[in-house]
């Protein structure tokens, strides 16, 4: 079986303290229900992450804690690096070549523009990019099948399997009695 790789942009964040620092913002109530519907996603599926890196800024960290507590997944297995805050196309590939070879599964939580340049970049077709220009908006889930080890991985050695957008789980999992209160 292939190395699976999801990239997962931050959820909506908020613009309302315009003191903050950008990598201090923090997510919406939108924001916060995505992140927990693509965890739910993802546990459904059985898609549970090995390894999960993340952005340290304020709204990549709290998608990963929102997704992680829909997927029950042991939050101090995460590892949040600043590295991954506005990372170019060098360091994200640096990052995924120093994986373990026993992760057979990742998960990146990170920020656009570097995810849909990585997508660009790793997969071995262009990606279609939808009406709305946007391949990435907040909260979308971009799998790819790899089919080189961590170490080897390059530009266009990726495919790239779906790309999901949360605004079709908001009905899936409301009715599911999990609704978000915070």
């Amino acid at each position: 079986m292939p190395n699976q790789l999801f990239l997962l942009r931050h959820g909506k964040s908020s613009w309302r303290d315009s003191s903050l620092d950008d990598f201090d913002r923090p997510l919406k109530k939108r924001g916060r229900r995505d992140a927990r519907n693509m965890g739910l996603l993802l546990r459904d599926l059985g898609w549970i992450p090995d390894v999960i890196l993340s952005s340290s800024a304020n709204r990549a960290q709290a998608t990963t804690l929102r997704l992680c507590g829909a997927m029950a997944y042991d939050t101090s297995r995460v590892t949040f690096k600043k590295n991954l805050y506005f990372a170019d196309l060098t360091t994200l590939f640096q990052v995924l070549r120093r994986l373990p070879v026993d992760a057979g599964r990742v998960l990146l939580v990170g920020h656009n523009p570097d995810l849909e340049e990585l997508t660009h970049t790793l997969s071995d077709t262009p990606p279609l990019v939808p009406p709305d220009g946007k391949l990435i908006p907040t909260a979308t889930l971009v799998q790819f099948d790899c089919n080189v080890a961590w170490s080897e991985l390059n530009a266009g050695g990726a495919r790239l399997v779906q790309i999901t957008r949360p605004h079709g789980l908001v009905d899936r999992y409301a009715s599911a009695g999990d609704v978000d209160k915070s």
